[in-house]
């Protein structure tokens, strides 16, 4: 007896299912497997992005901190700079005063020069001088910062020397 033909058509088909069903498992533990990978990599995804999350507070923190730091270094740089500045002035204060002291010594020798042709003439320049030293309010205090002793003796005599020669002047303006 022979088969019937649709019984080879059946073998044919139950061949054909085993396949599908054998590759539909293969398929389904391969899409296990990816779905697994998928997994991994998402939780190794987020992994990065929180630890690129972390990097990126502790960078801010770090640039935060820095602009602090920056900004005490520039204002401690500019309270140098100022202080620089007010060195400077009481430096260029003290040469202006020391730069007086010379002139005001050269005027003695010119005036005292002056009185031997010219006594009333000289002696008028002597108070004069004495006058303008009184009102512009030049004393032994504004030398004290010199340098030396020897210099704010200097500075005592020479500022001394202004009354004394209007004095001297007119003791001698008297006796002619």
């Amino acid at each position: 007896m022979a088969r019937p033909k649709s019984s080879l058509v059946g073998f044919g088909n139950l061949g054909t299912s085993i396949y599908a069903a054998s590759k539909v498992r293969k398929l389904g533990t391969e899409f296990g497997s990816l779905a697994e990978q998928i997994e991994t990599n998402q939780s190794l995804s987020m992994s990065t992005i929180n630890n690129i999350q972390d990097l990126s507070v502790a960078s801010m923190a770090g640039i935060y901190e820095l602009s602090r730091q920056l900004d005490e270094l520039s204002n401690a740089s500019w309270a140098v700079l100022d202080h620089i500045k007010l060195v400077d002035r009481r430096d260029e204060v003290l040469g202006n005063l020391k730069l007086l002291l010379i002139n005001i010594e050269e005027e003695i020798v010119n005036i005292r020069n002056l009185f031997l042709k010219y006594p009333e003439y000289a002696t008028l320049m002597a108070e004069d001088m004495n006058t303008l030293l009184d009102k512009s309010g030049v004393d032994i205090e504004k030398f004290k910062r010199m340098p030396s002793t020897e210099d704010i003796k200097w500075a005592k005599k020479v500022l001394a020397s202004v009354p004394q020669l209007e004095k001297d002047l007119f003791q001698k303006l008297g006796e002619m």
